[in-house]
C-alpha cells in the first residue's frame, strides 16, 4: 500500500492512496499503480517489501514523484541479494536526479525507532 501527497489542478493537496486490488481505502478513491494517480505526486511514502523496492522507485522516478520514503528492510544487512537491491536502488536513485524530466531530491533521511534516531527533535 502506498499513501501519496498530491496536488490537483487547483494546487488543492491530497492523500492518494494506491492498491494493487483495493478499489478504495479509507473512504479514497484507490488506484492500482503509481502511474494511473491523474495528477503531480509531491510526496510518496511506500511500505513494501524488498522485493517490490526497486519497481516502486523506478515508477515514482517515471513519474516525476518529488519525494519518496521507503518503509522497508532487508538489504545489505540482511544477505547478498539484498545487498544487490540496494546497489540497484541507488542507481535509480543517482539516474532520476541527473534527469531533467525527474524532480526526485538527493537528499535522504534515515529513521531507527528502535535507536530513538529521528530526524527531529
Amino acid at each position: 500500500m502506498f499513501i501519496f501527497r498530491g496536488h490537483d489542478s487547483h494546487g488543492v493537496q491530497r492523500n492518494i492512496p494506491v492498491h494493487p486490488t483495493e478499489k478504495e481505502l479509507l473512504g479514497l478513491k484507490a488506484y492500482p499503480n503509481i502511474k494511473s494517480i491523474p495528477v503531480d505526486i509531491d510526496l510518496a511514502i511506500s511500505l513494501v517489501p524488498r522485493t517490490e523496492v526497486l519497481k516502486v522507485t523506478q515508477e515514482c522516478a517515471e513519474k516525476g514523484v518529488i519525494g519518496l520514503l521507503l518503509f522497508t528492510s532487508g538489504f545489505k544487512e540482511k544477505d547478498e541479494e539484498g545487498r544487490k537491491i540496494e546497489l540497484e536502488l541507488a542507481q535509480i536513485a543517482v539516474k532520476a536526479a541527473s534527469d531533467s524530466s525527474a524532480r526526485m531530491p538527493t537528499a535522504c533521511i534515515v529513521l531507527s525507532p528502535s535507536s530513538a534516531l529521528s530526524p527531529a527533535p
